[in-house]
């Protein structure tokens, strides 16, 4: 949540503005100083993410937004809080994007407990058929919301036939706090079982046939694609797994850890037997079983500070040695990257990954 103050003279209007979020979508509310409500604008046409800019001239009735979807490129508006009238000043253009071929949808998958977990999707109108793919990110950990912006990266997949579906599981905050609050500590099998039903629901999405998933989390996210693979693995026809977090039980037990009391509440602490029993239940690595796996891609980097690159390469050598399919699982080592990846050769990681997700998708 975001005020912005609007600095008065004789010929400007002083008014808190703020920028916030309900059920997940972006709105726009201008106050009087009684907090009366003047101004309620949805920001979150045709599913759009908006937040509130800097104002780098503070004499002036007019505030910036910004504003994006997973189908629509970026945009800056401007509203003059005198008038109480939007303005569109500029909108980012690529000469070969054609913004009406993309349908971007939220939906709502109904789990084992009747709790509604919301899904965003994209995917070029064109191309998606009874076997289109669905390629299927989540995170849901620290109060993350994971927001749907425009990515210029994933359009050579929807123009192949994907869907990308971003699943908001409980754990982050798509939907407040108190949807975080379900799916952490002792509640953390709730985020594991709502991205199992999300690619249940998804697995015939409009379709009778079924289509392939593709699953892929990045850090804490890599615990809820590795727990859900380990109980339904044959729901997903292959994963990529991201600066990966597969020993959760280790990790916590490690007293030189200083981080690790921040990491109890959102995990659970081994040192509480209750608690260590739900760990026990869902931690990646020692859930590894005798089963038939998707293709798995773990890619871990060697100057991690944030998890141990070990998780990767231990758990890549468990699953080969379990695993009675023929898929194989692949361990891609960066020697020159930390915990946010290979963020100065991303080309060829997006190559990487891309080559993965294609082969895969449309076998």
């Amino acid at each position: 949540m975001i005020f912005q103050y609007l600095f008065p003279d004789e010929n400007f209007v002083l008014v808190p503005c703020v920028c916030s979020s309900i059920h997940g979508f972006p709105l726009g509310f201008e106050f009087d100083f009684n907090g009366k409500i003047l101004v309620n604008e949805n920001l979150s046409k045709s599913l759009n993410t908006a937040w509130l800019s800097r104002n780098n001239y503070a004499y002036t009735n007019k505030i910036r937004i910004r504003t994006q979807a997973l189908n629509k490129t970026p945009s800056w508006l401007e509203y003059n809080v005198k008038d109480k009238k939007f303005r569109t000043l500029s909108k980012e253009k690529y000469s070969n994007y054609k913004e009406d071929n993309y349908i971007s949808k939220e939906i709502f998958v109904n789990n084992n407990n009747n709790t509604l977990i919301p899904v965003s999707l994209v995917y070029n109108k064109n191309k998606i058929t009874n076997t289109s793919p669905i390629y299927l990110y989540v995170y849901g950990a620290y109060n993350v919301h994971m927001k749907k912006y425009f990515m210029k990266n994933i359009i050579p997949l929807l123009d192949k036939g994907f869907i990308y579906a971003i699943a908001h599981v409980r754990g982050g905050s798509y939907l407040g706090d108190s949807w975080a609050k379900d799916g952490i500590g002792k509640n953390r099998l709730n985020s594991i079982n709502d991205f199992i039903s999300v690619a249940r629901y998804l697995k015939t999405y409009k379709s009778t046939e079924k289509r392939n998933i593709i699953a892929q989390g990045s850090s804490a996210g890599t615990v809820i694609v590795s727990a859900a693979i380990n109980k339904e693995p044959l729901l997903f026809k292959a994963a990529i797994l991201k600066v990966p977090f597969l020993e959760i039980i280790k990790s916590l037990k490690d007293n030189s850890a200083a981080y690790k009391t921040i990491e109890y509440a959102q995990w659970g602490n081994p040192n509480i037997k209750n608690e260590l029993d739900i760990l026990k239940q869902y931690d990646p690595i020692n859930n590894i079983k005798h089963l038939v796996y998707p293709t798995i891609m773990t890619k871990v980097s060697i100057y991690d500070s944030k998890v141990n690159f070990m998780d990767g390469v231990n758990y890549t050598k468990k699953l080969r040695k379990n695993s009675i399919s023929d898929n194989n699982s692949f361990l891609y080592t960066n020697f020159n990257a930390g915990h946010k990846g290979g963020i100065r050769n991303s080309l060829y990681e997006n190559i990487l990954d891309y080559t993965f997700i294609l082969t895969e998708g449309l076998k």
